[in-house]
């Protein structure tokens, strides 16, 4: 590592750090995560299907679509700092919405799609952007590292929850999970979390190069992205929920299926930092068709019939999480890379809409599937399909711009 890649790491260090926590105890982990270990309990309580108990993350999916871009535009327009620190505070608090759970789908349903619209603003979309400004030769390694927070928060995630909902109750663990971003995250960004650029009067500011978000709009690369995020969320955002079930379903006990299950933050945590470390080095497009047309092997062994070993399906799981654990750096890179830094937020916020549609409705067809079939090999074999369409479609997208 050069005098000057060391730079990047010296006088950033404090900033990737709380961008870290942020990431891992924000939107995109927790709810993803953890829903699955509340099947049981909610099952229990209210006889909902899984389909119905997974349909949170619909709603989840849909406060977020809705207010990802709108987080995106306010960041670009008057800082990050700001709607990261309000965004971290209400997404805390929304959690403690889900102890109200009465029985009713509609309150549930709507609860999340409160916590999807307070945590937009603790997407990566926020904590990425001035990691992008300020790291350039280590661009993809510090993003790596910034974005394994999901998987290594994920995999603590399902173990803290299943912790709490054994020894204080399904709604005590909705509310200790709340506690999270507002105890550890929150406290460390009001220090830590800055954005050079916005030291600087708005005024004042040189325009930043880049695409105005009107213009990428209109670029085919802009949308074959979203084409690739949709099929590649699907893919691997359908089985992450499921995967207590579907463990069990192959015979694994509830506690060895969460054992089991946490393997994917393992494998995220790989993605990511391995991931961030070849973009820096590989043309993006090749090192994301790699990592994302991997998982198929991941989804056909978890679809095999008959009976599972431990092993194999724990590396099942481990490598769908090193492919889930790329998606992210992909989404972050390949905005910086193409479309610049000018509208950065904005067109990273409307590229996880894309991200959230096939992420969040995945888990209910999932469950639904099972629900039907008893089984989930059938959409597991058509996630496989996806995950390779999803994979060729990224080289095409060609050089990146000029910058």
């Amino acid at each position: 590592m050069t005098g000057r890649s060391r730079g990047e790491f010296a006088s950033g260090w404090t900033l990737l750090f709380s961008a870290t926590l942020g990431v891992g105890l924000g939107l995109s982990p927790l709810p993803f995560y953890t829903s699955g270990v509340f099947i049981a309990p909610l099952t229990q309580a209210f006889g909902w299907s899984t389909a119905q108990v997974l349909s949170a993350l619909i709603g989840t999916t849909l406060g977020a679509s809705a207010a990802a871009p709108f987080a995106g535009y306010v960041s670009d327009r008057f800082g990050v700092r700001r709607v990261a620190l309000a965004s971290c505070v209400l997404y805390g608090l929304s959690w403690f919405l889900l102890t109200f759970t009465n029985g009713s789908l509609l309150l549930f349903d709507a609860s999340w799609a409160v916590v999807g619209v307070a945590g937009a603003g603790t997407l990566p979309l926020t904590w990425t952007r001035p990691i992008s400004r300020h790291f350039v030769i280590n661009r993809g390694l510090a993003l790596g590292i910034a974005l394994f927070a999901t998987g290594l928060f994920g995999a603590f995630a399902k173990l803290y929850a299943r912790f709490l909902i054994a020894h204080v109750g399904w709604r005590g663990a909705y509310a200790g999970i709340g506690l999270l971003p507002l105890c550890i995250s929150l406290p460390v960004a009001v220090w830590f979390f800055h954005d050079s650029g916005e030291a600087v009067p708005e005024s004042a500011r040189p325009p930043e190069a880049g695409m105005a978000l009107g213009r990428a709009l209109k670029d085919r690369r802009f949308w074959t992205l979203a084409a690739t995020l949709v099929c590649s969320a699907f893919a691997l955002g359908g089985p992450i929920p499921n995967l207590e079930r579907l463990l069990g379903s192959r015979g694994f006990a509830p506690g060895m299926a969460v054992v089991l299950a946490s393997f994917i933050g393992y494998g995220v945590v790989v993605g990511r930092v391995g991931g961030g470390w070849l973009l820096d080095r590989v043309w993006a497009p090749l090192v994301g068709f790699v990592l994302l047309a991997a998982p198929a092997l991941a989804l056909i062994a978890l679809a095999a019939p008959g009976a599972a070993g431990f092993v194999p399906m724990a590396g099942a799981v481990a490598l769908l999480g090193v492919s889930v654990g790329s998606e992210y750096d992909l989404i972050a890179f390949m905005t910086a890379r193409y479309f610049g830094m000018r509208s950065y937020s904005a067109i990273y916020g409307i590229l996880y809409g894309f991200f959230s549609l096939g992420s969040g409705f995945a888990p209910t067809i999932f469950g639904h599937s099972f629900d039907v079939y008893g089984t989930y090999a059938h959409v597991l074999h058509a996630a496989a399909g996806m995950t390779v369409v999803g994979a060729v479609l990224l080289l095409t997208m060609g050089r990146y711009r000029r910058q």
